[in-house]
């Protein structure tokens, strides 16, 4: 996959403006307060928390993964959904290294975003994330990205051809390369919701990949979401399908992914960044107050975290619910 020209990688000059004006609900008209976040935080860890039979891997607080991205030149950091909130986005990049007054920073480094970039529900939080879409090297689509495209519609989310441009927007980042439906690294398939083995059989990652992009290629064609591959809702979301692609829910995915390759998903909004006890499969979406990040070192190792992580006894409700084991290899660092 080719990286965007160097001389691409940084915001416009409105763009700019909507970050320097704090204003980071999707379609904001207003600026988030520290009272919003605290409840939507709440809300994450206290009311969706932990889903059964996962556990919390070790989390890493945002300056600390950067760290480990200096250090492992030829990461790859994946982003989970970020619903049209520039602000948010920016804030997360910078404090991994990868952004400085609007430009993409950070060399030797795949950034990737694993879908939901844009929430379609309307305003300017959307255009902007729409154009910070070339500080990645790739968007990974998900259901929200289909629905604007014309793959369908759900609550809340207007037709496709009341937000025309940001269909258009999307439809340019297709045809450049730059939005796919999936990304391999080594043997981690990166998606948005994830795959059903009853779906894609296939052993290897990359394979699955193929069929995946042929499917994601043939909707671009077409625009007509008769793939269950990539469309399918499952029960969990109130279908009847197995789950595709781009709507398989987390809770699914655990029971019916594929056991020879690993993979990391967003697209289910938790209270922490999760995984099954083998480590197969990793969620790093963690709901509207924060983004969970995944870094893929050159070794195959993946490191989560997000910019909030509580560590050590707290007699605090939202601090002791949130708790997640401390990373082994801290003091190495620095």
């Amino acid at each position: 996959m080719a990286s965007a020209p160097k001389s691409t990688r940084a915001v416009s000059a409105a763009t700019q403006l909507i970050l320097d004006s704090g204003r980071t609900a999707p379609g904001a008209s207003r600026r988030w307060t520290p009272e919003d976040r605290e409840e939507e935080l709440r809300f994450a860890v206290l009311e969706r928390g932990q889903t059964p039979d996962t556990i919390r891997p070790a989390h890493y607080r945002l300056d600390e993964l950067a760290k480990v991205i200096a250090r492992e030149h030829g990461s790859t950091v994946v982003i989970s959904d970020v619903h049209g909130q520039p602000q948010l986005l920016a804030d997360t990049l910078g404090a991994l290294g990868l952004m400085r007054e609007g430009n993409r920073v950070g060399g030797g480094v795949t950034l990737v975003q694993i879908g939901d970039l844009l929430d379609g529900r309307g305003g300017e939080g959307d255009r902007a994330c729409l154009e910070m879409a070339c500080l990645f090297d790739l968007v990974v689509a998900g259901n929200h990205e289909a629905a604007i495209m014309g793959g369908g519609t759900f609550t809340g989310l207007p037709a496709p051809h009341m937000i025309p441009e940001l269909g258009r927007g999307l439809d340019r980042l297709a045809w450049q390369g730059s939005l796919a439906a999936s990304f391999v690294v080594g043997d981690i398939l990166i998606s948005h919701a994830g795959v059903h083995r009853r779906l894609f059989g296939h052993t290897d990652p990359r394979a699955a990949s193929k069929a995946i992009e042929s499917l994601w290629h043939e909707f671009l064609g077409s625009r007509s979401r008769t793939s269950a591959a990539l469309f399918g809702v499952d029960g969990c979301r109130g279908g009847i399908e197995l789950g595709g692609v781009l709507w398989l829910d987390w809770r699914n995915l655990l029971d019916n992914g594929p056991r020879s390759y690993r993979q990391i998903v967003g697209h289910s909004p938790r209270g922490s960044c999760e995984s099954d006890y083998l480590g197969r499969f990793t969620l790093i979406d963690t709901a509207g107050a924060r983004l969970g990040v995944a870094v893929i070192t050159p070794d195959g190792r993946i490191r989560v975290g997000s910019s909030w992580v509580p560590r050590g006894w707290s007699r605090d409700e939202l601090e002791k619910a949130a708790a997640c084991p401390e990373p082994d290899d801290l003091e190495l660092l620095g």
